[in-house]
C-alpha cells in the first residue's frame, strides 16, 4: 500500500529534489519519501497535515453512498455541517464506515446537503 504524505510548510527552505525551489512558510508539500517527511518534521521544518492513500485509478478520495461516490472532503464537510462527530484524520475508509453507522435520518440529510453541493 503507498501512501502521499501531505505537509505544511513551517519555515522557508530549499528544495532537495529542485535546488532552485525554495519552500515557503504557508505553502505544502506533497512526498512518498518517509525519510524526507522524518527529516522536515525532525527540523521543524514542515507539519503533516494529512495522509493519503494511494490506490484504485485515482479513486482514493471517492467516498460510496447510496449508490453514488462523492468527493471525500464534500462528505467530510456534509457531515461537519450536520453535527456528526468524526476523526478529522479520517479517510475514505473511516469516513465510509461512519456514513454506514448514520441513522435513517441522518443519511437523507446528508444525501440532500451531498445533492446541494455537487
Amino acid at each position: 500500500m503507498a501512501y502521499t504524505i501531505i505537509l505544511d510548510v513551517l519555515k522557508a527552505f530549499r528544495s532537495v529534489t529542485d535546488n532552485d525551489a525554495v519552500l515557503s512558510e504557508g505553502s505544502t508539500l506533497e512526498t512518498t519519501d518517509i525519510k524526507r517527511v522524518n527529516s522536515l518534521v525532525g527540523r521543524g521544518l514542515a507539519q503533516i497535515a494529512s495522509i493519503e492513500e494511494e490506490g484504485d485509478g485515482g479513486k482514493a478520495d471517492v467516498v460510496p453512498f447510496r449508490g453514488g461516490e462523492h468527493d471525500l472532503q464534500s462528505v467530510k464537510d456534509a457531515l461537519t455541517s450536520l453535527g456528526i462527530a468524526f476523526s478529522p484524520n479520517a479517510g475514505v475508509k473511516g469516513i465510509a464506515k461512519k456514513v454506514e453507522e448514520l441513522t435513517d435520518e441522518q443519511a437523507d440529510a446528508l444525501e440532500e446537503k451531498l445533492s446541494v453541493t455537487e
